[in-house]
């Protein structure tokens, strides 16, 4: 019982960190919302292990360029947390853990102007089978603008 307070605490301080929503722009998706102001691919998950969105914030990165994603999955003994970053600036926001989750990190190349970017997953009470679903699932929201001849 002791573990689950202290995982608790830890969760909704994650939340608190992740507390700035993302800038409105209409379309109801804050991913794509998000997109339309940073400077690196926004990914989205499109597998997220039966867990719904519980929030979605953007953080400062304190390197007078981009902000960092923060989105937060599920609750209790299983959730994650997907942040994203550029990864060519880097974000000097505080880095966001939660106590005896696993963090798979991996980076996803640059788009036309857009750099590439950083996305840590730090997950407790996922398998390693649904974490792996959640990577190969991430789908960027910037489509790229090619003009037909």
């Amino acid at each position: 019982m002791k573990r689950n307070k202290g995982l608790v605490a830890v969760i909704a301080a994650g939340l608190l960190f992740c507390s700035t929503p993302a800038m409105a722009m209409g379309s109801g998706n804050p991913y794509e919302d998000a997109q339309v102001g940073l400077d690196y691919v926004v990914y989205q998950p499109y597998v997220s292990a039966g867990l719904g969105l519980a929030h979605f914030g953007m953080n400062p990165c304190k390197n007078n360029h981009d902000e960092q994603i923060a989105a937060h999955y599920g609750a209790g003994k299983r959730a994650f947390v997907l942040v994203e970053n550029s990864s060519t600036w880097r974000c000097l926001a505080a880095s966001i853990n939660i106590q005896g989750g696993v963090r798979t990190t991996l980076t996803r190349p640059s788009a036309d102007m857009l750099t590439g970017t950083t996305i840590s997953i730090i997950s407790i009470g996922l398998t390693r089978h649904e974490i792996a679903s959640i990577v190969a699932n991430l789908k960027p929201r910037y489509i790229a603008n090619h003009l037909s001849k």
